[in-house]
C-alpha cells in the first residue's frame, strides 16, 4: 500500500489475512498457495477499514467466479462484504437484531484498526455511541439471549474503545432506574479484558487503558453502598459479581494500608443488616471464593472473619423475618471453609421443614419421565442449585444451564412445587420466583403461578402488623412483580404479558392507587411495578382507550420515590406512540440522544 496516509505493507496485511508474507506474494501471483474464502472476508475488511471500499468485494466476486465450492480451497460462504459496514453502522435502528449485528461489524472493524495501529477516527466515535447506547438498552431488558449477547458486545467493544464508552457506562449505572443491569456489562468487560484475554493471550487493550478500566471500577465498587439504595433490584447483586470476578492484583493488601480493597466491599454487604439474604450470601460465599483462588487476604485471616460472621448469621434476632435463611447460608459457608472448597456443591445436613419441601420437589423431578433417565440426577442437582446454592453466581449459572439443557418447563413445575408448599419461608419462595422469572417458561402454569404470588405477597403485606417481619415481605413481593416482568416482558411475549397483566389488573391498581407504597420501607415494591408496567405496555384497546400501564406509570411519575418517578416518567416519554402503539424500548435511545422518534 503506497498512499502515504495508510503506510501499511504488505506483511502486515498478511498478518492479519492470516497468511505468511510470502504465501500472499505467491496468491497475488497465482502461485500454489491461493485466497480461501476466510482470507478474502478479512482482505475485504481490511480494505473496508482502511477506506479502501469498493463494490461487492473480493469475497462476493469469488462466489459469482468460482461458484458455491472450490475443490481444492473448499466451500465459499456468501457473506454480506464488508464495504456493507459502514452502510449498517450508519442506520437509526430500533431492531434489537439490527444492533447486535451492528456491534459485530463494529468490533470487526475496531479489532482490525487496533491491530494495524489506526486510531479511532470522528466518524467510528459515533458509530461507536450509537451502538453501545442501545447495546446498553438491550443489556437492560428482561433477561433473554439478546441480552445476554448485548452485554457480551458491551464487553468485547470495551476493548477497543472504553475511553470512548467509560462515562455512558458509569452514568448508567451510577443514575439510571436500570442501570443495575450493566453491571454484568462491566464485569464483561473485566473478563474478557483481563482473565479472558490472558487465556487466550490476546491483549485488547493497552494498559493505559487497563488502569483507566480499574479506576473506574474500583470508583463504582467503592459507591456500591450508596447506589443499592436506589438501585430497582439490589438483591440481583450484580455489583458483588462484579467484585468477585475481579483479578487479584487489582485489589492486592499491599496496595492500600487497611489492605485488600475488593474483600471490604465485600464483607460491608455481607455485615449490612439492611440487605437482602442473597446480596449477604453472595459476598460471604465471595469472600472465601476469592481466598481459596489466591485473590486478596490469605485463607487463614478471611477464615477468621468468616468464623465471625457465622456466628452472626447463626443469631436469629439479628433478622428475625429470614432467620432460617440465615442459618442456611452459615451452614453452607461452615460447609466451604471447614472443607476449603470455593463453592458448596454437596449440602450440609438440615432437619427444618422448608429444606424437605425442597427435597421432595427435586425427588419428583428426578423421577420425570419427560427428562431423559440419563440426565434426570444432572437436572434434580441444578435444580437443588438454584434454590439451595447460597453464592449467587453459581446460583444463576445453574439456572442458566437448565435454560440451554431444554428443561426449563419441567424445572418450573418443581419450583411451582415449593411455591405451592412453603408458606413460612419468604427468603426461600423469593428464590423460586427468581428462577421462574429467569427460566423464561411461559406455560400457563407460569402465568398462574406467578400472579398468585403476587397476589398473595400483596394481601401478606397488606395484612403485615410485625414490623420484623415485613422486609422479607417487602423483598418477596418486589421479587414476585419483577418474575413477571422478566418473563413476559421480554420481546416477543406480548400476547402472554397481555394475559398475565389482566390476571393483576386489580393487584396493580390496589398497589398503585391505595397508600400501600408510601412509606419508604415499601418504595421498592413501587420500583418493581413500574418496572413490570414499563416492560408489559400494550397498545390502546379498540376504543381508544389507555392501556392500564400507562395510566398507572402516569401516577407513579409523581411517586414519592424518586427512582420510581424517573422510571415511570422515563417509560412515558417513549413508550407510548400517538397512534396508540408501543414503542419498542430501543426508541429510547433516541430519547436519550436527541434524536427523532420512530413513528
Amino acid at each position: 500500500m503506497q498512499r502515504r496516509d495508510l503506510e501499511v505493507n504488505q506483511g502486515d496485511i498478511a498478518l492479519q489475512m492470516g497468511m505468511t508474507d510470502t504465501g500472499l506474494s505467491h496468491a497475488l501471483g497465482a502461485g500454489s498457495d491461493q485466497f480461501g474464502d476466510a482470507h478474502l472476508k478479512r482482505f475485504d475488511l481490511i480494505m473496508s477499514v482502511l477506506g479502501l471500499d469498493y463494490a461487492g468485494g473480493l469475497s462476493a466476486l469469488a462466489v459469482r467466479l468460482r461458484g458455491a465450492h472450490d475443490r481444492k480451497i473448499g466451500p465459499v460462504d456468501p457473506h454480506s462484504p464488508a464495504g456493507a459496514h459502514k452502510e449498517l453502522l450508519s442506520r437509526f435502528s430500533n431492531d434489537e437484531d439490527t444492533v447486535l449485528l451492528q456491534a459485530d461489524a463494529l468490533v470487526s472493524r475496531l479489532r482490525v484498526a487496533s491491530s494495524l495501529d489506526r486510531p479511532v477516527h470522528r466518524q467510528s466515535a459515533a458509530e461507536i455511541d450509537r451502538v453501545v447506547s442501545r447495546l446498553i438498552l438491550i443489556g437492560a431488558a428482561p433477561p433473554t439471549q439478546r441480552n445476554v449477547e448485548a452485554l457480551i458486545w458491551l464487553g468485547t467493544l470495551s476493548g477497543y474503545a472504553f475511553d470512548r464508552m467509560r462515562m455512558r457506562l458509569v452514568k448508567t449505572v451510577r443514575t439510571t432506574p436500570l442501570g443495575f443491569r450493566v453491571w454484568r456489562a462491566v464485569t464483561k468487560s473485566v473478563l474478557l479484558n483481563t482473565v479472558g484475554a490472558a487465556a487466550t493471550k490476546e491483549a485488547r487493550i493497552d494498559e493505559a487503558t487497563i488502569s483507566s478500566l480499574r479506576v473506574s471500577v474500583q470508583r463504582l465498587l467503592r459507591e456500591a453502598e450508596t447506589l443499592r439504595t436506589t438501585s430497582l433490584y439490589p438483591g440481583r447483586s450484580l455489583d458483588l459479581e462484579l467484585a468477585i470476578a475481579l483479578p487479584g492484583d487489582w485489589s492486592a493488601p499491599s496496595d492500600r494500608p487497611s489492605g485488600d480493597w475488593v474483600g471490604e466491599v465485600l464483607l460491608d454487604r455481607a455485615r449490612n443488616k439492611d440487605a437482602t439474604l442473597r446480596e449477604r450470601g453472595t459476598a460471604a460465599h465471595g469472600l472465601w471464593e476469592r481466598a481459596v483462588k489466591g485473590k486478596g487476604q490469605d485463607r487463614e485471616t478471611v477464615e477468621a472473619v468468616l468464623r465471625d460472621l457465622i456466628e452472626a448469621f447463626r443469631k436469629t434476632d439479628e433478622r428475625p423475618d429470614i432467620a432460617a435463611g440465615m442459618r442456611w447460608t452459615a451452614a453452607t459457608l461452615d460447609a466451604v471453609v471447614t472443607g476449603g472448597v470455593d463453592v458448596c456443591d454437596e449440602w450440609p445436613r438440615c432437619d427444618e421443614q422448608w429444606f424437605r419441601t425442597v427435597m421432595t420437589a427435586a425427588e419428583n423431578l428426578g423421577e420425570d419421565l419427560t427428562i431423559p433417565k440419563q440426565v434426570r440426577p444432572a437436572t434434580r442437582k441444578l435444580f437443588e442449585h438454584a434454590l439451595l446454592q447460597n453464592a449467587g453466581v453459581p446460583r444463576r449459572q445453574a439456572i442458566d444451564t437448565i435454560v440451554a439443557a431444554g428443561w426449563a418447563e419441567q424445572v418450573a413445575i418443581a419450583l411451582i412445587e415449593v411455591l405451592d408448599n412453603e408458606r413460612q419461608e419468604s427468603w426461600l419462595r423469593i428464590r423460586a420466583l427468581f428462577a421462574l422469572g429467569f427460566l423464561q417458561c411461559r406455560s400457563p402454569e407460569v402465568r398462574e403461578a406467578l400472579a398468585k404470588a403476587c397476589v398473595r405477597a400483596t394481601e401478606n403485606l397488606s395484612g403485615c402488623g410485625d414490623a420484623d417481619q415485613q422486609p422479607a415481605i417487602v423483598t418477596e413481593l418486589h421479587a414476585a412483580l419483577f418474575a413477571v416482568g422478566d418473563c413476559f416482558g421480554a420481546r416477543g411475549a406480548e400476547k402472554h404479558a397481555r394475559a398475565v397483566r389482566e390476571l393483576l389488573r386489580p393487584v396493580l391498581d390496589e398497589l398503585v392507587r391505595s397508600d400501600l407504597l408510601t412509606a419508604e420501607r415499601t418504595w421498592p415494591v413501587a420500583r418493581a411495578v413500574a418496572y413490570l408496567l414499563t416492560f408489559t405496555a400494550q397498545a390502546r384497546g379498540g376504543d381508544g382507550s389507555e392501556d392500564l400501564a400507562q395510566t398507572l406509570l402516569k401516577v407513579l411519575s409523581l411517586h414519592e420515590d424518586a427512582v420510581t418517578r424517573q422510571l415511570s416518567t422515563w417509560a412515558l416519554e417513549f413508550r407510548f406512540a400517538d397512534d396508540g402503539s408501543v414503542r419498542p424500548l430501543l426508541d429510547a435511545a433516541r430519547l436519550d440522544d436527541g434524536e427523532p422518534q420512530f413513528d
